[in-house]
């Protein structure tokens, strides 16, 4: 039987760290639905590094990540990553991925730009995050766009709650 290596990416303020957070924290709520899954926090383990004066930080960053998913993928577990890419983990993971017998799928988070540079401010406001200014979001959507998962299946935040896309992410995993 497969085990599945769930992605979620996508652009900023779109609702992937609240997704993420949520179905980490779905434990709580139904101790069996997401027993003896593994939670790998990509935009955490890029913050340990980001107030480093140093130019290779995304390079020390990086190198975590793999070495995490090296260590956890003979495991034969479920596995949630946020922020990666189907492409760097068949670039770096292809015989891992079908020697341990992997399937992965991934959620495109999508939300407008007018709804992310609201969620950016309140961020900000709330004190959740230094937040990244209308300049910067518009810089990082070109960036998501050019680097989709095509196959990824989309999310749009818009359009769904935070409880709307947990269970929209639940029922797409067949849970």
């Amino acid at each position: 039987m497969s085990k599945k290596i769930v992605i979620l990416r996508g652009k900023n303020a779109s609702g992937k760290t609240t997704a993420f957070n949520n179905l980490k924290n779905y434990y709580h709520k139904d101790k069996n639905l997401f027993k003896n899954w593994i939670f790998v926090d990509n935009g955490a383990i890029k913050g340990m590094f980001t107030n480093l004066d140093d130019q290779n930080w995304r390079d020390y960053s990086k190198k975590i990540f793999l070495d995490v998913l090296k260590t956890i993928l003979p495991l034969k577990r479920n596995i949630l990553i946020e922020e990666t890419s189907n492409e760097m983990l068949n670039r770096n993971f292809n015989k891992e991925i079908k020697k341990y017998n992997y399937q992965i799928m991934t959620f495109q988070f999508k939300v407008s730009l007018k709804n992310a540079i609201l969620r950016d401010k309140k961020r900000v406001k709330e004190k959740s995050h230094q937040g990244l200014g209308e300049k910067k979001i518009k810089e990082l959507r070109k960036f998501h766009q050019d680097h989709l998962d095509k196959e990824g299946i989309i999310i749009n935040t818009d359009k769904l709650s935070k409880w709307q896309v947990i269970n929209f992410v639940i029922k797409k995993l067949n849970l």
